[in-house]
């Protein structure tokens, strides 16, 4: 059917279970391949999983960014732009599968002013033209990730604070956000030091105060008071910052748990939090 005529009820489906790893995969294929063909592609096959489809989207950046002159002979000479699959029985009847990268390329072009607007692509007698659209300025305080599962909403620029070693546990009353600061890696002797940052979450304006006890593996030092406790303000969002620093002290397994218990005085909602650091 054209797009237009597809209902609301129209079965699509559900996402795929292999499309987060596989972004993942394709990324740091891409990344650790810098620009290389088939180091790149290489790459995507050994970490496995869906290896065609990953190698192949992998493949396919490479060649839109670089062009098929870029692409090594070594690669394209034996297929010689022909479709080849061992899944599709190109013999049965109805079934009209190109038979070269060219002819797919072509169907593409045809059918992309279907599924674009023709305020994104022009079809003229010299051929066809997208339009390139001119992006908003990029406003930090204007943008939101929308909240899941009655979850609030929460801003970009919160949100980016997470990363790269920072992890968001999202509680009724609270959030909670575990910075380790740089890789969860110790070792004997190192002192290391993690940051909390406990946000009240509660709609109607509620003070609260919370409590964290810090529970660590034995051959751990928690260095400090064990027990810790905030007051954080009635207002939407407000925060608090802890610092919790420990010495391990001996091994006495491949990695080591510190765990945070979380508690609100007067509440009967906590949460419990476990970071896992492991030997270099």
């Amino acid at each position: 059917k054209h797009p237009c005529e597809i209902d609301d009820e129209f079965p699509f489906g559900e996402m795929g279970f292999d499309a987060p790893a596989h972004i993942g995969i394709i990324a740091a294929s891409l990344l650790l391949g810098k620009g290389d063909f088939e180091t790149s592609i290489i790459n995507a096959v050994h970490c496995g999983e869906d290896a065609d489809c990953t190698a192949a989207t992998v493949g396919a950046i490479l060649g839109i960014i670089y062009g098929r002159k870029a692409l090594p002979e070594k690669w394209t000479a034996p297929l010689g732009g022909k479709i080849e699959t061992g899944f599709i029985n190109k013999t049965l009847g109805g079934v009209n599968i190109p038979e070269t990268v060219d002819d797919l390329t072509e169907r593409v072009l045809r059918l992309v002013p279907i599924f674009l607007s023709r305020n994104d692509c022009r079809v003229t007698k010299d051929g066809l033209t997208l339009v390139e659209k001119t992006m908003e300025k990029y406003n930090m305080g204007d943008l939101y990730f929308k909240g899941y599962y009655g979850q609030e909403d929460i801003k970009i620029h919160d949100y980016l604070q997470f990363a790269p070693y920072k992890k968001l546990y999202k509680n009724a009353l609270f959030y909670t956000v575990v910075d380790y600061g740089r890789e969860p890696f110790v070792e004997v002797g190192e002192t290391v030091q993690m940051g909390l940052t406990l946000y009240n979450m509660n709609m109607d304006r509620v003070k609260h105060c919370i409590c964290v006890k810090i529970i660590a593996d034995d051959g751990v030092t928690v260095h400090g008071n064990k027990f810790k406790r905030a007051m954080v303000a009635n207002n939407y969002e407000t925060k608090t910052d802890m610092k919790i620093q420990f010495t391990v002290d001996e091994v006495k397994a491949p990695y080591i748990d510190i765990y945070f218990d979380i508690t609100v005085e007067g509440r009967s909602t906590n949460e419990l939090i476990k970071c896992r650091y492991f030997f270099k």
